[in-house]
């Protein structure tokens, strides 16, 4: 396979001209909207502005090559793909073997989280340098803290030796990392050579810190994504095929205050429901372009919306941790389909944070570039309190579970009471979910009215058309208003 690896230090004078000027687009706009008395047309004027000189000046100044990982030097997860299809059509055409490990890095997020990214940092690009040495291999960066080897000359005990010899290293800071094996001895399809790899290396993280795990099919085999869901997600990747539909969010006096748009797969794609389409690109580390995939159909079909609603859009906090281009790809689909950022909503859900700071530091960008930020099914774990710690968030969305339990539970309604403190701290805007029932609804209202905003089923469900009535109260004339305060900003 020929491949050719980026100098590091090239590779890291790009990521830091790209960091500074996302850092100086950030801070000049949110100059503007701490200090200026200005509505939010004038700051996407701004934004849009700044965003300009920096595109007009960018084909005299370096610009990054798509296919490397800006951090580490290494080729990223794009690169991967293609290596991959092009390395195992080569190794099947001369009758050799090719031969994948997938890396994570031992308890990374904890690690992260206790020292700061700039320390996790420092370990991504030691390993990195450390299995970019090995050879006759080709290392890759394909996630937060995933790291892939692809080599057309190793066998599987050949690469377990160099990662055993790699372990045994001393390193400062010391780290360790597990890892799962697998060759095309056993199948000769690059998701499935994918996929084992991948069980392999959930065997290995299940049993113990720095565990290495050759893939055994009779073994691992519960462990597999069929090789069906793996296709059916990658042809929606390749050709999107995906229905949106919007589900509006009421404020309490009953006008619309905007709608959520929801992505569902199409049946024949054979997926249960958008969770386990989004748990397979997980698992296949495809997050970010099943993300960018949505949020286009997402973007096409927000032309049926009435005017001047909110559009809260979910985005994976993974896609934000791996895809640093991610908030100017967004921005300029935003406003080719001749919106401004200042209506879109971007919702980070507390389920699935990766690295929190990492998150913070892009979504206080998203932010300064006028897009609202939300923290999603918040109260459903402890990440969300890191996230409203340290990012001003405009709205506050409780999790659907907490807001159902409240009425009869109640730790539920300690937490409901908790959240609405903190918003009323952070002066964030308080959106209930999981309105399922009228007793849901009353209880609400009556225990907790300082919620300013309510979604659910019983109000309506998803549809492709937004409704604007809701379902308790068909014979009212309700009114578009996207009058919403903004949290404050530091």
């Amino acid at each position: 396979m020929s491949v050719t690896r980026p100098r590091r230090s090239t590779a890291r004078k790009l990521a830091a001209c790209g960091l500074a000027g996302l850092v100086a687009v950030e801070a000049i706009v949110a100059h503007a909207v701490w200090h200026a008395s200005i509505a939010g047309t004038a700051i996407f004027l701004i934004t849009a502005a700044i965003l300009a000189v920096v595109l007009a000046r960018s084909p005299a100044a370096p610009v990054s090559d798509p296919d490397v990982d800006a951090l580490t030097g290494l080729r990223n997860h794009r690169a991967f793909r293609d290596d991959l299809n092009e390395a195992l059509e080569s190794v099947l055409r001369d009758g050799r073997v090719l031969t994948l490990a997938l890396l994570d890095i031992d308890d990374f997020r904890a690690v992260n989280d206790a020292n700061g990214h700039r320390f996790g940092d420092r370990i991504l690009v030691q390993i990195a340098e450390r299995i970019a040495a090995l050879t006759p291999a080709v290392a890759y960066r394909i996630g937060g803290d995933t790291f892939a080897i692809v080599s057309t000359r190793a066998t599987i005990a050949d690469l377990i030796a160099d990662l055993e010899r790699m372990q045994a290293e001393p390193a400062t800071p010391a780290v360790s990392f597990s890892a799962g094996v697998a060759t095309t001895a056993a199948s000769d399809d690059p998701d499935a050579i994918f996929e084992q790899a991948d069980a392999a290396l959930y065997e290995a993280k299940r049993s113990r810190r720095g565990s290495l795990v050759a893939f055994e099919r009779e073994r691992l085999r519960e462990t597999l994504i069929s090789s069906a869901k793996a296709r059916a997600l990658l042809a929606i990747i390749d050709a999107p095929d995906l229905d949106v539909v919007f589900q509006p969010i009421w404020e309490i006096g009953g006008t619309v205050l905007g709608y959520e748009a929801l992505v569902r797969p199409h049946p024949r794609h054979g997926f249960g429901s958008t969770q386990e389409l989004f748990d397979i690109a997980e698992r296949l580390r495809r997050t970010a372009e099943l993300d960018t995939r949505c949020c286009a159909a997402i973007v096409v079909a927000c032309t049926r919306l009435p005017a001047g609603g909110l559009l809260f859009i979910n985005v994976s906090p993974q896609t934000l941790d791996v895809d640093r281009s991610y908030g100017r790809w967004l921005l300029e689909t935003i406003l080719a389909a001749g919106m401004t950022p200042d209506r879109i909503v971007i919702e980070l859900t507390e389920r699935s944070l990766a690295r929190v700071d990492i998150v913070v530091e892009h979504a206080r960008a998203l932010s300064a570039m006028g897009f609202r930020i939300a923290l999603d099914d918040t109260g459903a774990g402890n990440a969300g309190l890191q996230m409203l710690s340290r990012l001003p968030v405009d709205f506050i969305k409780i999790d659907h579970d907490v807001v159902t339990h409240a009425p009869a539970d109640v730790s539920a309604r300690g937490i409901l009471a908790g959240i609405i403190a903190i918003a009323d701290t952070t002066g964030s805007y308080v959106i209930a979910e999981g309105i399922e029932t009228e007793d849901i609804l009353s209880f609400v209202r009556d225990f907790a009215p300082r919620v300013r905003a309510l979604q659910g089923f019983y109000l309506a469900p998803p549809q492709p058309e937004p409704i604007d009535q809701p379902a308790y109260a068909r014979g009212s004339r309700i009114v578009l208003s996207s009058s919403v305060p903004r949290a404050p900003r530091t």
